[in-house]
């Protein structure tokens, strides 16, 4: 599931940095057989004014769960449905907006053991003849491939998601860890060099540098 994190750098500066999974509980919860019966049950739990009772454990064998937190994380555009990749760009716009004012990273793990099947993340190198990524301002760009291993791999369609995740921020720095597994433990040094390199270029000046 999604976790947030907070670190203060310095006893003495005030400033927050926040980390946050940007992943989608939904897409994964949907490929589990018992997921469209549990998202019916919370819906019906919540209408009942039963919103904070706990699901029956089959919902989530991992922890205690409530039929409202249920439901925000597997029901389409619940509360807490912000990364999906079917989610459209006024959606992601109207669920991450807000973080434009913000310094935003978005890391992306390159070889993330999760993605489902139907979901590869491929690289469209930059050459005249790969084209140019037509929703972003960047110009020629990488691409998420999307396409079907049943069809021997074969291209069913292509979409810049890692692009439009980092443009409904508010244009928020990208950065992809090749070869990087789901939590980043095979590439701990680049990960903290990436944070490092993005807190000390973002993060406050002055008497409020805790790196000063």
């Amino acid at each position: 599931m999604p976790t947030c994190y907070t670190f203060t750098f310095s006893i003495y500066c005030t400033a927050n940095w926040d980390f946050q999974a940007p992943v989608s509980d939904r897409e994964y919860r949907a490929t589990l057989p018992q997921t469209a019966a549990m998202i019916d049950l919370a819906s019906t739990m919540i209408s009942e004014g039963r919103g904070l009772e706990l699901m029956p454990r089959e919902a989530d064998e991992g922890a205690p769960i409530t039929a409202y937190r249920y439901h925000s994380l597997c029901a389409y555009v619940g509360d807490d449905d912000m990364f999906s990749s079917d989610l459209s760009d006024d959606q992601l716009r109207m669920r991450l907006g807000h973080m434009s004012q913000t310094p935003c990273q978005v890391i992306f793990s390159m070889a993330d053991e999760y993605v489902l099947n139907t979901l590869i993340r491929k690289h469209w190198w930059k050459g005249k003849e790969q084209g140019t990524c037509k929703s972003c301002a960047l110009g020629v760009c990488e691409w998420d491939f999307v396409y079907s291993r049943e069809r021997d791999c074969q291209i069913t369609k292509y979409v810049p998601n890692s692009c439009r995740l980092c443009r409904a921020l508010g244009g928020a720095e990208k950065v992809e860890i090749e070869w990087g597994n789901h939590s980043l433990s095979n590439r701990v040094a680049e990960a903290v060099q990436a944070i490092i390199d993005f807190v000390i270029r973002e993060g406050p000046k002055g008497w409020d540098d805790p790196w000063n």
